[in-house]
Protein backbone atom coordinates (compact mmCIF):
# COMPACT_ATOMS: atom_id res chain seq x y z
CA UNK A 1 0.00 0.00 0.00
CA UNK A 2 2.70 2.46 0.95
CA UNK A 3 4.36 1.53 -2.44
CA UNK A 4 1.34 2.49 -4.44
CA UNK A 5 1.31 5.59 -2.58
CA UNK A 6 4.41 6.64 -2.77
CA UNK A 7 4.08 6.06 -6.84
CA UNK A 8 1.44 8.17 -7.17
CA UNK A 9 3.01 10.46 -5.30
CA UNK A 10 5.87 10.13 -7.82
CA UNK A 11 3.77 9.93 -10.86
CA UNK A 12 2.11 13.13 -10.33
CA UNK A 13 4.89 15.24 -9.53
CA UNK A 14 6.10 13.95 -13.13
CA UNK A 15 2.72 15.50 -14.79
CA UNK A 16 2.79 18.56 -12.68
CA UNK A 17 6.71 18.71 -13.74
CA UNK A 18 5.65 18.78 -16.99
CA UNK A 19 2.77 20.99 -17.61
CA UNK A 20 4.95 23.26 -15.58
CA UNK A 21 7.52 23.07 -17.97
CA UNK A 22 5.16 23.71 -21.07
CA UNK A 23 3.75 26.78 -19.42
CA UNK A 24 7.32 28.30 -18.85
CA UNK A 25 8.08 27.77 -22.50
CA UNK A 26 4.59 28.95 -23.54
CA UNK A 27 5.09 31.82 -21.45
CA UNK A 28 7.90 32.51 -22.56
CA UNK A 29 6.55 33.56 -25.66
CA UNK A 30 3.65 35.62 -24.47
CA UNK A 31 1.33 32.97 -25.52
CA UNK A 32 0.43 30.80 -22.56
CA UNK A 33 -0.62 27.85 -24.38
CA UNK A 34 1.59 25.84 -27.21
CA UNK A 35 2.72 28.06 -30.17
CA UNK A 36 0.99 27.15 -33.31
CA UNK A 37 2.41 28.66 -36.84
CA UNK A 38 0.10 31.49 -38.51
CA UNK A 39 -1.82 30.32 -41.36
CA UNK A 40 -3.14 32.63 -44.48
CA UNK A 41 -7.02 32.85 -44.53
CA UNK A 42 -7.57 34.66 -47.58
CA UNK A 43 -5.36 36.33 -49.93
CA UNK A 44 -6.58 38.44 -52.48
CA UNK A 45 -4.74 40.38 -55.60
CA UNK A 46 -6.83 43.51 -56.97
CA UNK A 47 -5.99 46.84 -59.03
CA UNK A 48 -7.75 49.56 -58.00
CA UNK A 49 -7.31 53.05 -59.83
CA UNK A 50 -4.11 52.03 -61.29
CA UNK A 51 -3.12 50.45 -57.93
CA UNK A 52 -2.50 47.46 -56.97
CA UNK A 53 -3.58 46.05 -53.65
CA UNK A 54 -2.47 42.80 -51.73
CA UNK A 55 -5.66 42.31 -49.02
CA UNK A 56 -4.44 39.65 -46.77
CA UNK A 57 -6.32 38.14 -43.38
CA UNK A 58 -3.85 36.43 -41.26
CA UNK A 59 -5.00 33.69 -38.55
CA UNK A 60 -2.78 32.71 -35.72
CA UNK A 61 -4.78 30.47 -32.95
CA UNK A 62 -2.53 32.29 -30.56
CA UNK A 63 -4.47 35.28 -31.28
CA UNK A 64 -3.51 38.23 -34.09
CA UNK A 65 -1.22 39.69 -31.21
CA UNK A 66 1.16 36.72 -31.90
CA UNK A 67 1.50 37.93 -35.57
CA UNK A 68 5.32 39.67 -35.92
CA UNK A 69 6.07 40.51 -39.48
CA UNK A 70 4.66 39.71 -42.98
CA UNK A 71 7.21 39.85 -45.94
CA UNK A 72 6.02 40.53 -49.75
CA UNK A 73 8.28 39.73 -52.62
CA UNK A 74 7.95 40.07 -55.94
CA UNK A 75 10.22 38.77 -58.71
CA UNK A 76 10.90 38.50 -62.14
CA UNK A 77 12.03 35.88 -62.83
CA UNK A 78 15.22 34.96 -60.66
CA UNK A 79 15.71 39.08 -59.85
CA UNK A 80 13.53 40.35 -57.21
CA UNK A 81 12.45 43.22 -58.14
CA UNK A 82 10.20 45.16 -55.43
CA UNK A 83 10.13 43.64 -51.19
CA UNK A 84 7.48 45.19 -49.33
CA UNK A 85 7.49 44.79 -44.97
CA UNK A 86 4.47 45.13 -42.11
CA UNK A 87 6.01 44.82 -38.98
CA UNK A 88 3.14 44.22 -36.26
CA UNK A 89 6.08 45.40 -33.72
CA UNK A 90 9.50 46.27 -33.38
CA UNK A 91 11.13 43.49 -32.94
CA UNK A 92 10.52 39.80 -31.59
CA UNK A 93 10.74 41.06 -27.71
CA UNK A 94 8.45 43.62 -28.24
CA UNK A 95 4.43 43.67 -27.22
CA UNK A 96 4.10 47.02 -27.93
CA UNK A 97 2.38 47.91 -31.43
CA UNK A 98 4.51 49.47 -34.22
CA UNK A 99 2.44 48.68 -37.26
CA UNK A 100 4.76 50.22 -39.40
CA UNK A 101 5.30 49.35 -43.70
CA UNK A 102 8.14 49.62 -45.34
CA UNK A 103 9.44 49.51 -48.89
CA UNK A 104 13.02 47.48 -48.88
CA UNK A 105 13.78 46.84 -52.10
CA UNK A 106 12.66 48.51 -55.03
CA UNK A 107 11.64 52.21 -56.79
CA UNK A 108 9.13 53.78 -54.66
CA UNK A 109 6.65 51.62 -54.96
CA UNK A 110 5.16 50.74 -51.95
CA UNK A 111 2.30 53.93 -50.79
CA UNK A 112 2.67 53.76 -47.27
CA UNK A 113 -0.40 55.93 -46.70
CA UNK A 114 -2.81 53.79 -48.63
CA UNK A 115 -1.47 50.42 -46.87
CA UNK A 116 -3.14 49.39 -43.32
CA UNK A 117 -3.96 46.91 -40.99
CA UNK A 118 -6.89 46.20 -38.59
CA UNK A 119 -7.86 43.36 -36.14
CA UNK A 120 -11.02 43.00 -33.71
CA UNK A 121 -10.94 44.78 -30.33
CA UNK A 122 -13.70 41.92 -29.14
CA UNK A 123 -12.95 38.41 -28.31
CA UNK A 124 -16.32 36.66 -28.37
CA UNK A 125 -15.45 34.77 -31.07
CA UNK A 126 -12.53 32.70 -32.88
CA UNK A 127 -12.32 35.19 -36.20
CA UNK A 128 -11.97 38.12 -33.24
CA UNK A 129 -9.00 36.63 -31.09
CA UNK A 130 -7.16 35.31 -34.56
CA UNK A 131 -7.66 37.12 -37.17
CA UNK A 132 -5.76 39.98 -38.57
CA UNK A 133 -5.68 41.56 -41.79
CA UNK A 134 -2.96 43.80 -43.73
CA UNK A 135 -3.23 45.85 -47.15
CA UNK A 136 -0.27 46.51 -49.25
CA UNK A 137 -0.54 49.02 -51.70
CA UNK A 138 1.54 49.51 -54.26
CA UNK A 139 2.57 50.86 -58.20
CA UNK A 140 2.33 47.74 -60.48
CA UNK A 141 5.76 46.48 -60.34
CA UNK A 142 7.15 43.95 -63.45
CA UNK A 143 6.99 40.22 -62.05
CA UNK A 144 5.91 36.84 -62.70
CA UNK A 145 5.53 35.44 -58.92
CA UNK A 146 4.69 36.89 -55.68
CA UNK A 147 5.72 35.34 -52.09
CA UNK A 148 4.46 36.09 -48.72
CA UNK A 149 6.10 35.16 -46.01
CA UNK A 150 4.49 35.50 -42.31
CA UNK A 151 6.28 35.44 -39.24
CA UNK A 152 4.94 35.25 -35.40
CA UNK A 153 6.95 35.89 -31.91
CA UNK A 154 7.94 32.81 -31.76
CA UNK A 155 9.84 32.32 -34.93
CA UNK A 156 7.20 30.38 -36.68
CA UNK A 157 5.83 30.83 -40.08
CA UNK A 158 3.85 30.58 -42.77
CA UNK A 159 5.02 30.86 -46.50
CA UNK A 160 3.16 30.70 -49.70
CA UNK A 161 3.76 31.49 -53.42
CA UNK A 162 1.25 33.39 -55.83
CA UNK A 163 1.44 33.42 -59.37
CA UNK A 164 1.18 37.58 -60.16
CA UNK A 165 0.72 39.70 -63.56
CA UNK A 166 1.21 42.84 -63.50
CA UNK A 167 -1.27 43.17 -66.64
CA UNK A 168 1.17 45.10 -68.41
CA UNK A 169 1.03 48.35 -66.56
CA UNK A 170 4.29 50.62 -65.62
CA UNK A 171 4.05 51.83 -62.05
CA UNK A 172 3.81 55.91 -63.43
CA UNK A 173 3.87 57.72 -66.17
CA UNK A 174 7.46 58.17 -66.24
CA UNK A 175 8.21 54.48 -66.50
CA UNK A 176 7.73 52.26 -69.90
CA UNK A 177 8.65 48.89 -70.25
CA UNK A 178 10.20 47.80 -73.84
CA UNK A 179 9.31 44.58 -75.60
CA UNK A 180 11.94 42.29 -74.07
CA UNK A 181 13.10 43.72 -71.09
CA UNK A 182 13.53 42.76 -67.83
CA UNK A 183 12.98 45.61 -65.73
CA UNK A 184 10.81 48.99 -66.82
CA UNK A 185 13.31 51.85 -67.64
CA UNK A 186 12.51 55.67 -65.71
CA UNK A 187 12.97 58.86 -67.55
CA UNK A 188 12.02 62.36 -66.93
CA UNK A 189 8.77 63.90 -67.99
CA UNK A 190 10.55 66.07 -70.14
CA UNK A 191 12.70 63.18 -71.70
CA UNK A 192 9.04 61.53 -72.72
CA UNK A 193 7.94 64.58 -73.90
CA UNK A 194 10.77 65.12 -75.81
CA UNK A 195 10.72 61.67 -77.18
CA UNK A 196 6.88 62.12 -78.48
CA UNK A 197 7.52 65.28 -80.33
CA UNK A 198 10.47 63.79 -82.06
CA UNK A 199 8.40 60.76 -83.18
CA UNK A 200 5.63 63.03 -83.89
CA UNK A 201 7.76 65.36 -86.13
CA UNK A 202 9.75 62.57 -87.88
CA UNK A 203 6.15 60.55 -88.91
CA UNK A 204 5.39 63.95 -90.31
CA UNK A 205 8.19 64.50 -92.10
CA UNK A 206 8.10 61.04 -93.47
CA UNK A 207 4.56 61.78 -94.68
CA UNK A 208 5.06 64.85 -96.30
CA UNK A 209 8.05 63.16 -98.22
CA UNK A 210 5.88 60.62 -99.51
CA UNK A 211 3.38 63.10 -100.59
CA UNK A 212 5.70 65.41 -102.57
CA UNK A 213 7.27 62.02 -104.54
CA UNK A 214 3.42 60.64 -105.51
CA UNK A 215 3.21 64.36 -106.60
CA UNK A 216 6.17 64.47 -108.72
CA UNK A 217 5.42 61.26 -110.33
Amino acid sequence: MIKRVIFIVILVSFVSTIILSHNVQAGSAGIGVLNVPPEYSEIEIVTEDGIKKIYLTISDYNSWGDIYTTIVTIKNGDAIMASFVFRQYENTDSVIPLGEFEETEGKDYLIVNKCSYSHSDKTDTVSDRCLLHVVFAFYPVLGTQLTILTYDHGGLYAKTHVEYDVEGMPRRTDMIILPGASTPIEFSLYTLDALAIAFGVTVTAVFIRKKQEEMVI
